[in-house]
């Protein structure tokens, strides 16, 4: 019996050992974490205090603004060509309805 108890105590020992580990392990990663958000706080405050990222998203801006305008002026263009077309074929059935009906009543 002495054997089973000196046995159980060497894994309560060993348990022992590897919770102190994982209690360390936990600690260091907390630890690692918690420097990797200061470190990415800090890189994103430099970045939103940099003139340089100031002008690129007023670039981006302007561009998203002008490629708007683009789209926009394309849309007028083809609802006028739409428009014109639409015109074009019922002057064009309008004709052929007159010319039909002149023909059938000769």
């Amino acid at each position: 019996m002495s054997a089973e108890i000196k046995e159980l105590q060497e894994l309560l020992d060993r348990e022992k050992l590897i919770e102190d580990q994982v209690k360390k392990a936990k600690e260091t990663a907390r630890g690692i974490l918690e420097a990797a958000h200061k470190e990415a706080d800090s890189i994103i405050s430099a970045i939103e205090m940099d003139p340089e990222w100031e002008k690129l998203e007023g670039a981006k801006t302007d561009d998203i603004l002008r490629k708007k305008h683009e789209l926009e002026e394309q849309y007028t263009r083809n609802i006028a060509a739409l428009g014109k077309t639409a015109l074009e074929n019922l002057d064009t059935a309008i004709n052929r309805i007159i010319d039909e009906t002149l023909r059938v009543k000769k």
